[in-house]
This record gives C-alpha cells, sequence and structure tokens, in this order.
C-alpha cells in the first residue's frame, strides 16, 4: 500500500466501492493487498467494500457474509488497526479468540492469518508508519509511541461494551458520509483535519488498559497450521485424518481438539473447505484462460473421488454446482 510522502494540496483523495459475489473477486478488489481467501461457512457469498485512501492512510470497508479464511500481505512499513463495527459470532487470529467489539492492533511487515465470523462489518486502517509515530509524539503520547515500536507486535483491544467508542462511531459517519465528502476531501486542509481526527481516535483506543498480545500463536493453531500446509504441499495424494495424526504425531482426539479451538471448527470440515477452495480457484483461473476444464479432472485431483458428494458438499459451500462457476467466468470473459 503506498502511500504518498508529501501531501499535495488537491487530488490525494481515491475513493473506491464494489460489489462481489465470490471471495477470489472480493480479494482482487482491494487495492495494493496480496490476499489469498477460503471460504469456510456454507452459503452464497456477498461482499460489498469502500475504500478510501488518503494521504497517510487506507481505508477499508468490507461487508461481507460468510467466514472467511484471509492471509494477507502488506509491507511498507504499515501499522494496522482493525475495528469491527458489527460481527456475528467470534474470529480467531494466531489461535486466539477475537470477540466483538474488540479492536485488532497489527504490524503490517508480518500479517497472520485471520478467520473472520460471518457477516462481519468491519474497517481497516493501514497508517504509515513513520507519520503514525511522529504524530502521536506530538500529542505527547510517547508510552504509545514505545508500545508501537518494533515488529512482530499484535495486539487485542477490549473495549466498552456499554458504549460505543469514538472511533467506531467515527468511522461510520466517515464511510455514511464519504460520497457526498469527496468534493471536500480533495482539499488537503479537509484531509488534514480527517486524518487528525482519526488519529485522535485512535490513541484513545490505544490507552486501553485491556490489551492482549497476539504475537505468539497458540500451541493449537501451530498443529493445525502444519496439518492445512501438509493437505496443500500434497495435491496430488491429499492425505487422510489418519496420515495427518501419524505425521504430526498428535492422536485424532488432540487433532480435533486443536482445530475447534484455533479456528473453530472439526479438521475434516476445515481440510475439505480448503480444497473446495482450491477445487473453485483452479476452475476460474482456467475459465478466464478460456479454457473448458474438465471438472471431475479437477476435483480428482484435490481428493475428491465420488463426484455426487463432491459436487453436493461444492454446492453447499459455496452455493452454487461447480459448472455454475465454470459457466458463470466463460460468460464474463
Amino acid at each position: 500500500m503506498p502511500l504518498d510522502s508529501r501531501p499535495t494540496a488537491e487530488g490525494a483523495l481515491q475513493l473506491v466501492t464494489a460489489r462481489a459475489n465470490d471471495v477470489v473477486e472480493h480479494a482482487r478488489l482491494i487495492g495494493g493487498w496480496t490476499l489469498r481467501m477460503q471460504q469456510l461457512s456454507a452459503g452464497p457469498f456477498r461482499s460489498d467494500l469502500t475504500e478510501l485512501k488518503l494521504d497517510y492512510m487506507q481505508l477499508i470497508r468490507e461487508r461481507t457474509t460468510q467466514a472467511l479464511w484471509k492471509e494477507d500481505e502488506i509491507g511498507n512499513g504499515a501499522v494496522i488497526f482493525c475495528v469491527p463495527l458489527r460481527a456475528a459470532g467470534q474470529g480467531y487470529l494466531n489461535g486466539h479468540v477475537i470477540a466483538f467489539p474488540e479492536v485488532v492492533l497489527l504490524d503490517g511487515n508480518n500479517l497472520p492469518a485471520v478467520l473472520t465470523p460471518r457477516d462481519l462489518d468491519v474497517v481497516t486502517l493501514a497508517i504509515d508508519r513513520r507519520w503514525l509515530l511522529e504524530s502521536l509524539e506530538r500529542l505527547g503520547e510517547r508510552d504509545t509511541v514505545d508500545a508501537l515500536v518494533g515488529s512482530d507486535r499484535h495486539h487485542c483491544i477490549g473495549v466498552d461494551r456499554a458504549g460505543s467508542p469514538l472511533i467506531r462511531d467515527l468511522l461510520i459517519d466517515l464511510f455514511e458520509s464519504c460520497d457526498h465528502a469527496q468534493r471536500a476531501l480533495r482539499v488537503l486542509q479537509a484531509r488534514q483535519a480527517l486524518q487528525e481526527e482519526l488519529l485522535l481516535a485512535l490513541s484513545q483506543t490505544l490507552v486501553s488498559p485491556a490489551r492482549r498480545p497476539l504475537d505468539v500463536a497458540a500451541p493449537q493453531k501451530r498443529v493445525a497450521d502444519r496439518a492445512r500446509e501438509l493437505l496443500l504441499a500434497h495435491v496430488d495424494e491429499p492425505p487422510s485424518i489418519a496420515d495427518l495424526c501419524k505425521h504430526l504425531g498428535v492422536s485424532r482426539r488432540s487433532l480435533q481438539v486443536c482445530f475447534q479451538d484455533a479456528v473453530g471448527m472439526a479438521p475434516a470440515q476445515f481440510l475439505r473447505a480448503a480444497r473446495l477452495n482450491a477445487v473453485r480457484r483452479e476452475l476460474r483461473a482456467l475459465s478466464e484462460t478460456g479454457s473448458q476444464p474438465s471438472i471431475g479432472d479437477v476435483a480428482a485431483r484435490w481428493g475428491f473421488w465420488h463426484w455426487s458428494r463432491f459436487a453436493a458438499h461444492y454446492r453447499m459451500l459455496f452455493g452454487e454446482l461447480p459448472s455454475d462457476t465454470c459457466r458463470r467466468d466463460a460468460i464474463r470473459d
């Protein structure tokens, strides 16, 4: 996410709004990020995305209808704040449970994978690290600066459920009015005022005593990650649950507990969803090149030998048959 180091009087504002019906499409819409996403909960996926880019901040509001496994890469020294506006259920980061309305603070140079809840409305703020630290210094927030300096610093910040925190109210107001505010925000002074207001609201959130570190992945998460890596590393011969238990040196019950604690679902469910997402990505990639993929061959490569069962699982997860996926991409081309 390249951020302007020397803002100009006009023209630095960028505003993008878009909708998607597929997690791959959704990931492509977010500018400046390298995203890998998988859909884990069952049903048609829908998303609304609004991206607002200022001089030192990129703000992305995502409204998604299904639980997603997200792996992001951003770099460029950004500091990331994830502020949920609405969430149905809890998410998981590094094997730690994230409950609404907790705010997550991340180091953008080393972003961990996250499992989002269903029906999530979240704003991600990617802020230029140097500008943020210098601005907090000017505000006299020395302790906050010390907490932000260094890499691999991830925190979950608890907020009061009884009253909506300042940052949440400000973000809701901003995104509800940004269409009408576009003209004003093309003026440097207006953008500076907005960024200052966002900075003050974030600094208030950062001083919350209810903060817990998320740097170290929970032991259960490490086991779950190794199991997933083994699955994706052996595309031609996906390992069974028994194979995973043997390779990882854990019992079936232990593997079950690790997945349940780390990502909130059973290992067989998680791994099947990962394979179904891989089939979907491959079908879409082939269709977009104008090829007519053999759905059965692609499914078989990912370990699905029973056609009707595969088609039923695919339809249950994505809300459409694999042939519908290929047909839609072919029509779009």
